[in-house]
């Protein structure tokens, strides 16, 4: 069926409250008509869709991206490659301490000491 943006006539002898009615369903129809591509919802795409998915003018995305949002994945979680990290088993600034090939963290990044100091994390030495 073809669309019609004012698809309600009256004929009636009734009073004006029926007229009134359809007019106003008539204005709701070629509203909803107005949002579409040619003024027709039967195209179903939507005016502007491009924008559609975007919130100030970035998209949103899972796959890590310059100048788009993260969103989580199935799991909740975001992709990895989403947080630009210096991952490293040696303490350096700026950098996430990475367990080394044995599972075990470096105490150097816990500034950690068998003689502890002032700010530091006291351990058992060797003996």
């Amino acid at each position: 069926m073809p669309w019609i943006s004012r698809p309600f006539d009256y004929y009636g002898t009734s009073a004006n409250q029926i007229l009134e009615d359809l007019e106003q369903a008539n204005d709701n129809f070629e509203i909803l008509g107005n949002c579409f591509v040619n003024n027709d919802p039967t195209t179903g795409i939507a005016k502007n869709a491009d924008n559609s998915d975007k919130v100030d003018g970035f998209h949103a995305s899972q796959t890590p991206a310059a100048n788009t949002i993260p969103v989580a994945g199935a799991d909740g979680k975001l992709d990895s490659g989403w947080l630009k990290i210096n991952a490293t088993t040696t303490p350096t600034p700026n950098a996430i301490p990475q367990a080394d090939a044995n599972g075990k963290i470096n105490t150097g990044w816990l500034n950690a000491s068998a003689s502890p100091l002032a700010n530091q994390i006291p351990i058992l030495d060797a003996n």
